[in-house]
């Protein structure tokens, strides 16, 4: 029988953000979607009783510099629980 390495104890959104400025900025933004650039960020942090947290940030934002323009972010949660002895801490 195999045994599982890691077990997701849990999944939220930590922080969820959309700026829309106005609705001239969200016509704008619509006609401009496809220069939008997404950025994906991941960071752990270690917690009690061989637990992690994952932190996946999640950016949708336009790279050029205009005034005219809308963000969009979500930052999602994974709590991780690590059940094989022999993994690294790394």
């Amino acid at each position: 029988m195999m045994t599982k390495k890691y077990e997701i104890i849990f999944k939220y959104i930590q922080d969820l953000s959309v700026e829309i400025p106005s609705a001239e900025t969200f016509m704008i933004s619509r006609e401009h979607i496809t220069k939008y650039v997404l950025s994906i960020n991941i960071n752990t942090k270690t917690l009690k009783n061989k637990m992690l947290e994952v932190l996946t940030k999640l950016t949708f934002k336009d790279p050029n510099e205009n005034n005219k323009k809308c963000h969009f972010e979500i930052l999602y949660a994974t709590v991780v629980k690590i059940n094989d002895d022999k993994m690294q801490k790394k």
